[in-house]
């Protein structure tokens, strides 16, 4: 909106913009407007989907890349640092997406 009013401030009085252009811009910032919102959202929801998924691993033994090949620990809790979701398995912080496989404790 704002370059929008930027631009009808400045334009040329002796060839003003079109009805239909000025629609069009209108149009398009609506569009960039509602884009924003709804990738907001799909990032909420992938959050909020991953705090969900790691809490149903509490008490589940877990397998993930580690520093030696392949680790297992049971999760003991879920631990978000910003806004980034990791399953607590001892004293070591598993990001969600490095986590292979699960299995009942």
């Amino acid at each position: 909106m704002l370059l929008l009013l930027a631009q009808l401030k400045t334009q040329d009085p002796l060839e003003p913009m079109s009805n239909q252009e000025m629609m069009s811009q209108m149009t398009q910032l609506n569009s960039l407007t509602a884009l924003k919102g709804m990738q907001e959202a799909i990032t909420k929801s992938a959050y909020y989907q991953q705090l969900s998924y790691g809490s149903s691993l509490i008490n589940k033994e877990v397998g993930w890349n580690g520093e030696e090949g392949v680790e297992r620990g049971v999760v003991s809790g879920v631990i978000v640092e910003n806004n980034n979701v990791f399953v607590k398995v001892g004293d070591k912080q598993i990001a969600i997406s490095d986590i292979l496989d699960v299995t009942a404790a």
